[in-house]
């Protein structure tokens, strides 16, 4: 699906996500709307045998639930792949992690995985809770301020040399 109301050249954004039960996939959808102005290809990695060259995007959202104390396994995967790696590393990225405990997202999920991420920009990172059975711990507020950070990045961004139709290193 690729939203886009206007196209800010050389801002493209890749939302890549894996969801068990339809949370992770609802929250990237929702910021995925936040950011409508910019174009955003929402890809959730369980549906296609292959991830697209990453080199069209300069931003990269990452989303995963955590089961077991792991990203889900389609992003575990992804961040054990060297050739994923390269290229994400060359990117800016934006993590979100779902759980239903944002304290332990914070605390220990989130920093596992940044440190798979190692040598990519980090511009925002957020644990914006999660759902299990009754219990819904989902922050609309943790959402929202994600996305708002992911905004102001963009738009600083929009001010570069690169945004003016350079590539992006």
């Amino acid at each position: 699906m690729i939203l886009a109301s206007r196209r800010v050249w050389g801002l493209k954004i890749l939302i890549l996500y894996a969801t068990r039960r339809g949370t992770t996939r609802r929250i990237a959808e929702k910021i995925a709307d936040f950011l409508r102005p910019y174009q955003a290809d929402l890809l959730n990695v369980e549906e296609v045998q292959e991830i697209p060259a990453l080199s069209a995007y300069r931003l990269v959202v990452l989303g995963t639930p955590i089961y077991c104390e792991k990203p889900l396994k389609p992003v575990d995967r992804l961040l054990g792949d060297d050739r994923f790696l390269e290229a994400v590393r060359r990117r800016a990225v934006a993590l979100f992690v779902v759980s239903i405990s944002r304290f332990a997202a914070e605390k220990f999920y989130m920093p596992r995985i940044k440190r798979r991420l190692q040598g990519a920009e980090i511009v925002a990172a957020e644990a914006v809770g999660g759902k299990f059975g009754p219990v819904n711990t989902v922050s609309e507020e943790a959402i929202a301020r994600f996305s708002e950070k992911i905004k102001q990045w963009l738009e600083n961004q929009a001010k570069t040399p690169f945004a003016s139709g350079q590539p992006y290193p």
